[in-house]
């Protein structure tokens, strides 16, 4: 593994375009540098040549890791392709339209192609060894803060949609920021946090050194893009689906049924499985409707949900106090404190409200 990392480090090396030279003129937001760069292979210089791939269709980027990884990861985006075509396409170049894309004959054992994006023809996609070779041969190098931009995928949805975030910067105080947790009831969340990431890109001000941001924006995109309700697909309020003291698993076809036991649902494990990589830090976790902001249960929790309020604009407010909730679990097992924003209404962003707090939380030495 050391030697693979030591050659695709290289190679990232040789390769190294700063963003500013590979996009001149660009909009240094969220999405500018995901959409030039669809379909390449990454290749972090500043993280001994960690190899990621960007998703054409979504341009989320996802973790290529040790070869056999890589290989099953690029095999699985594979697009079926009769032989007569692909060999045609073989013998030339393949059009934009399959730029980045997995081809597989689907009249030869599914074999697989990856279509460079630079001169657009196909490299062959095998064995494990084949996915090295086009990492070493393709990869393009970037530095921590271009890939920052790129969505990451980290982890999936119970019928499978991608849930992705962002992770910026490297310090060792995380601030937690999550929204969509309830899907299609509560949608303006996301779009507030999508108006957060524009914004810390797009600004002057970045991530403090001593701070690493962690920004959910949909962490529900089954209960977004196919219910109405609270619930997830499996109909599991998943805030109530993380261990806490106290859980219970609650009615089962209510909006408070919390499953069958503590992280049962995929999405619960994925925000508990990215909060352990913190060992201190805040959550924050946006919901509506209620113009106020809820503390977990210690002094600091209290602390910094008092400085949100009088910051946003929201309400102060302590009448709540759930089990099973991300906001407990991550005080109880994080250690940190943790806070729930009530946006004003289910569709408002309260982009205004909220801007000056998530700026100050993420930017500057301010700490709970």
């Amino acid at each position: 593994m050391t030697m693979v990392r030591h050659i695709l480090w290289r190679s990232a090396a040789i390769a190294f375009v700063s963003a500013a030279m590979l996009f001149p003129g660009a909009v240094a937001h969220a999405g500018s540098i995901a959409e030039r760069i669809a379909g390449k292979i990454l290749l972090q210089v500043e993280r001994h040549g960690e190899a990621w791939y960007v998703e054409p269709s979504t341009l989320e980027r996802y973790h290529l890791g040790r070869p056999k990884d890589a290989f099953a990861i690029m095999s699985g985006f594979g697009i079926g392709i009769a032989s007569a075509e692909l060999d045609a396409y073989l013998a030339g170049t393949f059009p934009a339209r399959l730029s980045g894309r997995i081809l597989l004959d689907v009249e030869r054992s599914g074999e697989a192609y990856y279509v460079s994006p630079d001169d657009l023809r196909g490299a062959y996609l095998g064995r494990p060894k084949d996915a090295l070779r086009i990492m070493t041969d393709y990869g393009l190098g970037i530095t921590d803060a271009d890939l920052a931009q790129i969505p990451r995928v980290l982890g999936y949805s119970e019928e499978g949609r991608t849930i992705a975030g962002y992770d910026i910067g490297s310090g060792g105080y995380c601030v937690l920021l999550i929204a969509g947790i309830h899907g299609g009831k509560e949608p303006g969340g996301k779009g507030m946090m999508d108006r957060f990431v524009d914004d810390l890109f797009s600004g002057t001000e970045t991530v403090h050194p001593d701070k690493r941001a962690l920004v959910i924006p949909l962490a529900n995109p089954d209960g977004y893009f196919g219910r109405d309700d609270k619930l997830n697909a499996n109909g599991v309020n998943l805030n109530r689906n993380f261990r806490t003291s106290e859980w219970v698993t609650g009615d089962a076809d209510t909006t408070t049924y919390a499953g069958e036991a503590p992280f049962t649902e995929r999405e619960s494990r994925v925000i508990r499985d990215i909060a352990a990589t913190c060992a201190d830090g805040v959550m924050v976790s946006f919901h509506a409707r209620g113009n106020f902001v809820n503390p977990e249960n210690s002094e600091r929790s209290t602390a910094l949900a008092r400085w949100y309020a009088e910051n946003s604009g929201y309400e102060y407010y302590e009448g709540w106090y759930y089990h099973g909730t991300a906001t407990r679990w991550f005080e109880e097992t994080v250690g940190g404190p943790a806070i729930t924003v009530e946006m004003t209404d289910y569709t408002a962003h309260d982009w205004e409200m909220n801007r000056d707090p998530l700026r100050a939380l993420v930017t500057d030495t301010l700490v709970f």
